[in-house]
């Protein structure tokens, strides 16, 4: 049962849990992100573009920011693109199967 309820509650890679270098309080990857962003004076959507590098880098080196992930090591993001979505067919139909 443990193990069905970690899968279910898979942890999202923005909400991981960092400490950083000198902190004695750990804090989320997307919060940490946000600072160090806002910390450059970025406003907008240049803000939101720098803190998703950041967390992405901060993922694959986490040393190179002065970052330590509390729950073990990190959880990388899925890069993959999303699902297509099904086509709807006349009359609520899903597919040609349901003919």
């Amino acid at each position: 049962m443990d193990l069905a309820w970690a899968v279910l509650k898979a942890m999202k890679p923005h909400r991981q849990k960092v400490l950083p270098a000198g902190a004695d309080k750990h804090l989320k990857l997307q919060s940490w992100a946000n600072k160090q962003a806002f910390a450059e004076e970025l406003l907008g959507d240049e803000a939101t573009a720098r803190r998703d590098a950041l967390m992405r880098e901060a993922v694959a080196d986490p040393e190179k920011h002065g970052l330590r992930f509390v729950d073990g090591g990190p959880i990388p993001f899925d890069d993959s693109p999303p699902a297509p979505e099904t086509e709807k067919l006349p009359d609520g139909q899903s597919s040609l199967d349901d003919f």
